[in-house]
């Protein structure tokens, strides 16, 4: 997921935009919830601190994406379990995705990352 990888790399105010396609193209997917709960989690403590480098799209998005899905198992456990981290060792969105997401969702498989090419069979 796109707002997944932009949320590991700090990079929030694209990881917003995407999350809100991704919530749009299937918000019930948990994986998406839980995600979506912590980016809006994050948002609610960067905003209670400083709201520096947030655009107003990031603003909306976020907004929307809450709206949207509050009150949804995966996105509540997501934002929880995020505010929760936070409170005891600081972490970023992304980290707790797989404690928040439930007993019977597995966590998504690990992508490749984008800079690893495949130089074909017998390459180093």
């Amino acid at each position: 997921m796109i707002a997944f990888t932009n949320i590991e790399r700090g990079r929030m105010n694209d990881a917003a935009g995407a999350m809100l396609k991704a919530v749009a193209s299937d918000p019930q997917d948990a994986f998406v919830q839980a995600t979506a709960g912590q980016l809006s989690a994050w948002y609610d403590g960067e905003v209670a601190a400083k709201a520096a480098g947030m655009t107003d799209d990031t603003r909306t998005a976020v907004a929307s994406i809450s709206k949207t899905l509050k009150g949804k198992a995966e996105f509540d456990a997501g934002y929880k379990a995020f505010k929760d981290a936070v409170a005891q060792d600081g972490v970023r969105p992304g980290e707790v995705v797989a404690s928040a997401l439930s007993p019977d969702q597995p966590p998504p498989a690990p992508k490749p990352s984008p800079d690893t090419t495949d130089d074909g069979p017998g390459r180093p």
